[in-house]
């Protein structure tokens, strides 16, 4: 009895073997799946900075675009703005030339009545 037990022992290291063996396997398993979540996980973080940068890109496009409108408003309301100012100078000038026309003609009216003859 004593000899089948030796027996059991070295069956019990040929087990131990296998079970190593199956251990390197599940690294391998392990190691493949790692290296294909690795994969997504790169693959996603591409796709992300992709969108990032097109959307960075619309963005920034949309930004400039919203400036060059603004720019263009301000400047057409500097336009009008000069353009009321002048005239507003041009009816004041006219408006001034007016009454020195009839301050004028009141004068020579004056003028008109004195005449002795």
């Amino acid at each position: 009895m004593t000899h089948d037990d030796d027996d059991d022992d070295d069956d019990d290291d040929d087990d131990d073997d296998d079970d190593d063996d199956d251990d390197d396997d599940d690294d391998d398993y392990d190691d493949t799946l790692y290296s294909i979540r690795r994969k997504q996980y790169i693959q996603k973080k591409k796709n992300n900075n992709n969108k990032n940068k097109k959307n960075k890109y619309k963005k920034d496009k949309h930004k400039k675009d919203k400036k060059k409108k603004k720019k263009k408003k301000k400047k057409k309301k500097k336009k009008k703005k000069k353009k009321k100012k002048k005239k507003k100078k041009k009816k004041k000038k006219k408006k001034e030339k007016k009454k020195k026309e009839k301050k004028n003609n009141k004068n020579k009216n004056k003028n008109k009545k004195n005449i002795p003859w």
